[in-house]
C-alpha cells in the first residue's frame, strides 16, 4: 500500500479533518507521508501550512515515503483522477439521508476496481435512529455489490469540541496531547490501525 485517497462528492463530512489526523497519527507513529491537496479549497494544504507556522513542518523525507495521503474535493468526479492512482479509499460519510443518498449514487457509478478499494467511514455519529440506519444502509450496499467495506465498528463521534481543533495546526501533536483529549485519541488510534490493515490486505490480494 502507498497511496491513500480521501474522497466523498459530498463537501462537509470531514475528509480534510480526517485526513490531517491520519497525518497526525502517522507521524506521532514514525511512519513517513507525502501529503497532497487535490481539493481547489486548499483546505488541507492550508492545515499543512498552520501546523508549519506552530513549528511543526511535515517532516522532509529523502527517498521514498511509506505513504502518500491525498485529500480530494468534495464535489463530484473532480476526484476521478487521483482514485486512479489509490490504493486505497477512505469515504468519511455523516449517516444521514441526505449525505447517504449521494454518497451511494458516487459509489455507484464507480467500476468494481475503485469500489473494492474503499473504506466507508462513518463520522459524526451519534445514537440517532437516523444514524444507525445510514450505517445499515451502506452496509446493504456493499454486502449487495460485493464491493468496499464499512468502519462501522470504528465510526467517530460527534466531537465538535475536539476534531475541528486539529486544522487550526495545533502546536503539539495531537496524539501528544493530554489526557482531556484521551477519547477521541483511543477512537482515532483505532480507526487509523484498521485503516492500515484493510489497506494491506488490498497489497497483499
Amino acid at each position: 500500500m502507498k497511496t491513500i485517497v480521501f474522497a466523498n462528492p459530498k463537501g462537509g463530512v470531514g475528509k480534510s479533518t480526517i485526513a490531517a489526523l491520519f497525518v497526525e497519527w502517522c507521524d506521532h507513529n514514525n511512519i513517513s507521508v507525502k501529503t497532497v491537496d487535490g481539493d481547489p479549497n486548499q483546505t488541507f494544504n492550508t492545515w499543512c501550512l498552520y501546523r508549519a507556522k506552530e513549528g511543526r513542518p511535515i517532516p522532509e523525507v529523502k527517498g521514498t515515503t511509506e505513504l502518500t495521503i491525498v485529500d480530494t474535493a468534495g464535489t463530484s468526479n473532480s476526484a476521478l483522477s487521483w482514485l486512479n492512482k489509490a490504493d486505497l479509499v477512505i469515504t468519511p460519510f455523516k449517516p444521514n439521508f441526505a449525505d447517504l443518498d449521494l454518497t451511494v449514487q458516487w459509489f455507484q457509478t464507480l467500476n468494481s476496481s475503485l469500489q473494492s478499494k474503499l473504506l466507508f467511514v462513518p463520522n459524526m455519529t451519534g445514537q440517532a435512529s437516523e444514524h444507525v440506519y445510514g450505517m445499515d444502509e451502506i452496509e446493504k450496499i456493499t454486502t449487495e455489490t460485493g464491493y468496499g467495506v464499512v468502519l462501522s465498528k470504528y465510526a467517530l463521534k460527534n466531537r465538535d469540541a475536539v476534531y475541528p481543533e486539529v486544522l487550526k495546526g495545533l502546536p503539539n501533536n495531537f496524539f501528544a496531547l493530554g489526557s482531556k483529549f484521551k477519547n477521541a485519541q483511543t477512537e482515532f488510534s483505532a480507526l487509523a490501525k484498521a485503516i492500515l490493515k484493510h489497506g494491506n490486505k488490498l497489497a497483499q490480494a
